[in-house]
């Protein structure tokens, strides 16, 4: 038998699909290098029975990959760089109009160039940085790191996810944890299911398939603006209404909560607090004019409240068990308005801190959890911890090797795109493969992309650092019942493609010798160490190390290294004491 002929070694990897914020198993089966199947891995955490088309078809990278660092032609020639600027590029190459490639060293010496540049003529506000909700967390948690104590500014959101930091902040300022309450699978066990804004059922593939097996169990089915075809014709209770009144519809059910006397008087006494404030505002609020006539919200309202089954008119001899799954709204506003009203539903109704209980939070980009975890979001810090608490930042500080940490909160995403298009943000950093609809100003000052792809935002960057993709990388997500998850490498990245973690620290190192602000912090032997690193300074992960996430994820807060982890959230208190009827 000839070389040419002789069968090729097969094995098998077992990663997480990046598909949606399930993060379902997967296990890949390889002949030599190239995936030949792939298979549900439920052995890993969740997995479907069969697997849905973006985790069977995931592995199909685009072909168009970014192999080399690129600079802007014009840039290069204004450096100095005329050799390079007059170059000729590959045919191969993404952008071989506009852009050049460089060698890394000369790429991420003039990214720390410009931005030492731009922060000392302009200041730290300057800057800003967007990172990917397909970053994995330690690529959120350098970043966000680098934006803080390296360049001096709160100025880091998630790209791509408007709205879902909104609502998982109406969830923290209700509860105590900006983040799904209960296990996924919880769904199996539930009486009634409220769906909001899930929409993006192919997103979101297998939540609808719990959904499905519940509904088929018996469990009562209510749709507030939510198409989900295989499940639509079950439904118990279907509530259109237009865009933007589903909060209106969801402050009508509590208001009939509570004028009904459906509520939880035992729960809200031993476990809320601000419920009179609450309930004397929900009876003065006038109805809105809704589509849904008052029955149906009626019928909607008392079987969330008391957990009623499909075909059952009143509770047997106890409540019995409702769960809300909520894919939040695009507009973030309308996201914090509904994701605020969700929560006092759980509380007014003691829907919550049981099993099958409490609130199922979605999203079409994996890591939307995790990366909001790790502090990319502009007022809060790794492990959700509040950027005006003084001590926490001194502490995080401290062990990041900086005097301080700014205090002022930054900008949103949308902030950042408008003080762009405004002038008064002079450069861009983009972590991660962007979604397209990403639009940055075409005269800002200087924009870095860090990605595997070319995506559109791509062709205006000033310089491009490529990045290994999901199936090349190694690292952690956390999906949206907060279960954290390593990724393993299935196939092997283009040869000049760099880790995302490993093209962060580089650039902090060059950063931080420039403007002197830390003592090497970016020394890190592993991104298992950036992981370790994450649980010095996020209580909430301190028990999750990469060797104990080597066989199955585990489910935060996770406190010490011989914690379990906690699957399902509230089930003895709240970490304010008390859950709270916020207000507004």
């Amino acid at each position: 038998m000839s070389m040419a002929t002789m069968p090729q070694e097969t094995t098998t990897i077992r990663t997480v699909c990046c598909g949606c914020t399930a993060c379902c198993g997967v296990e890949y089966e390889l002949s030599g290098e190239t995936i030949s199947a792939a298979r549900s891995c439920p052995e890993l955490g969740l997995g479907m029975e069969k697997l849905c088309e973006q985790a069977r078809w995931g592995h199909l990278l685009n072909p168009e990959r970014l192999t080399r660092p690129l600079v802007q032609r014009d840039l290069a020639r204004r450096l100095g760089l005329s050799q390079v600027a007059d170059a000729n590029t590959s045919s191969t190459d993404p952008f071989q109009s506009s852009h050049v490639p460089v060698s890394w060293d000369i790429a991420l010496d003039l990214v720390a160039g410009q931005l030492t540049s731009i922060v000392q003529s302009y200041g730290p506000d300057a800057f800003a940085t967007l990172v990917s909700a397909r970053a994995t967390n330690e690529e959120g948690y350098l970043a966000q790191k680098l934006a803080r104590a390296s360049m001096g500014t709160n100025n880091i959101a998630s790209a791509g996810c408007p709205g879902q930091a909104e609502a998982r902040g109406t969830l923290l300022e209700a509860f105590g944890w900006g983040a799904g309450t209960t296990p996924l699978t919880d769904i199996g066990g539930a009486d009634c299911i409220l769906v909001v804004g899930a929409g993006n059922a192919t997103a979101n593939a297998m939540v609808e398939q719990l959904v499905g097996k519940s509904v088929a169990r018996g469990a009562s089915l209510i749709l507030v603006n939510t198409t989900l075809p295989n499940l639509e014709p079950s439904a118990t209770v279907r509530l259109r209404v237009y865009p933007g009144e589903e909060a209106a519809v969801l402050q009508a059910m509590a208001s009939l909560i509570i004028d009904e006397g459906w509520y939880d008087e035992a729960f809200i006494a031993a476990r809320a607090e601000g419920f009179g404030a609450f309930a004397s505002a929900a009876k003065a609020a006038r109805q809105a004019d809704l589509l849904v006539s008052p029955a149906l919200i009626a019928q909607a309202a008392k079987s969330y409240a008391l957990g009623l089954q499909a075909q059952q008119a009143e509770p047997n001899m106890r409540r019995g068990r409702a769960m809300i799954v909520y894919l939040p709204d695009s507009n973030p506003p309308q996201a914090a308005a509904i994701g605020r009203n969700l929560a006092r539903l759980a509380l007014l109704s003691g829907q919550i801190g049981r099993a099958s209980t409490g609130i199922c939070i979605l999203g079409g980009q994996a890591n939307i959890q995790g990366i909001y975890d790790m502090g990319v979001t502009p007022e809060l810090l790794p492990g959700q911890i509040s950027i005006s608490d003084s001590a926490a930042r001194k502490a995080i500080a401290w062990a990041w090797g900086a005097p301080d940490l700014p205090a002022r909160p930054g900008r949103s995403a949308a902030d950042m795109l408008a003080g762009a298009t405004a002038g008064q943000l002079r450069a861009l950093y983009l972590v991660g493969d962007m979604p397209d609809g990403i639009q940055v100003p075409h005269d800002l000052g200087f924009l870095v992309v860090q990605a595997s792809i070319p995506h559109p935002a791509a062709q205006q960057a000033h310089v491009i650092l490529p990045a290994t993709a999901h199936l090349e990388q190694q690292g952690t997500f956390t999906n949206s019942e907060r279960r954290v998850q390593r990724l393993r490498p299935v196939l092997n990245p283009p040869a000049a493609a760099r880790a995302g973690w490993q093209i962060i620290c580089s650039l902090g190192q060059r950063l931080d010798t420039r403007l002197n602000h830390i003592r090497d912090p970016w020394d890190y032997r592993s991104v298992a160490a950036v992981m370790d690193e994450i649980g010095e300074v996020a209580p909430i992960y301190r028990g999750l190390t990469h060797q104990r996430l080597a066989q199955e994820g585990r489910f935060w807060p996770c406190p010490t290294s011989d914690d379990g982890g906690t699957p399902l959230l509230y089930s003895q208190r709240f970490p304010y004491g008390r859950g709270r009827f916020v207000r507004g």
